[in-house]
């Protein structure tokens, strides 16, 4: 359920986020949400109370989660600003496999089906994302060696990054609320972006048509959290592992939100990857 419920919310912040950061510029969209939602963790737990230890044992993962979600969250952001979206997505949503094979390291023994189910989802996004526009492909081809390699890079650190932040945010949560894990997390990615605002945005970049462009923010780093606190809340779960699965069918959620609302064309056989995610979660959440 808790995989689900991330999905849903990086979905709908997926399709919004494109708004954001043509206002505000990547470097500064990344700031704007992750700082906000900074805040919006710290009034969440002044107000009901919620006990935040930040003793050195455990503060360690935390602070990994954090450092390694805005490596994530400026691979993802790199990604899709220099290359096309059918190179770099697959890339990226292939981020469980990292999780699933770190939970088999540490003695996890996944069953066949969820096996099956995790294979189902990871190549269901690789066929929506794949599958896109035939003006999209043909993009594609037009763009140069030097672009293409540096989407494989920025999408590689951006999937080891979603890894590493999920592993260490669900490992932190046996010892402490899951709320004061990603607050914490969260801090520490606002400090690793700030220096990148001040050297390559530019200072007005933020306040640009603020009475449009704040609330659409809130919004957005509202969804990142709730999504970001669902993977983070599984680790106290049986097979937390499989959470980071299903949320990363987010993907294919903002295909779908994007055709009904902003009517862009999927293909026949994209329904089909769509499919293929769908089942699979109801599989593994009915499971899980």
């Amino acid at each position: 359920m808790f995989g689900a419920i991330a999905a849903m919310a990086w979905g709908v912040h997926d399709l919004l986020i494109r708004f954001v950061t043509r206002s505000l510029g990547t470097i500064a969209a990344l700031f704007a949400v992750l700082g906000l939602g900074t805040v919006l963790m710290a009034v969440v737990i002044l107000t009901i109370g919620i006990e935040v230890d930040v003793s050195t044992n455990r503060l360690l993962l935390p602070i990994v989660s954090g450092l390694a979600y805005f490596g994530a969250c400026h691979g993802l952001y790199r990604a899709m600003a220099i290359g096309p979206f059918a190179l770099a997505a697959p890339i990226i949503a292939a981020y469980p496999v990292l999780s699933v094979a770190w939970a088999v390291t540490t003695g996890t023994r996944p069953a066949l089906l969820d096996w099956l189910a995790t294979a189902a989802i990871i190549g269901g996004v690789v066929v929506v994302s794949r599958f896109a526009k035939e003006e999209e492909t043909r993009k594609c081809s037009t763009v140069k060696a030097e672009s293409r390699r540096d989407t494989i890079i920025a999408s590689l650190y951006s999937a080891v990054g979603f890894a590493v932040a999920f592993a260490a945010g669900q490992a932190a949560a046996a010892d402490q609320n899951e709320i004061a894990i990603t607050a914490i997390a969260r801090a520490f990615a606002v400090a690793a972006v700030l220096p990148f605002v001040f050297v390559r945005s530019k200072p007005s970049d933020p306040f640009k048509n603020p009475g449009r462009i704040v609330p659409l923010v809130l919004l957005v780093a509202s969804l990142d959290v709730i999504a970001v606190t669902s993977v983070v809340a599984a680790g106290t779960m049986e097979a937390p592992e499989l959470a980071v699965v299903v949320a990363s069918s987010f993907g294919v959620i903002t295909i779908v939100l994007a055709r009904i609302f902003l009517k862009e064309h999927v293909a026949p056989i994209q329904w089909l990857g769509i499919a293929m995610v769908f089942v699979s979660v109801m599989i593994l959440s009915t499971r899980y």
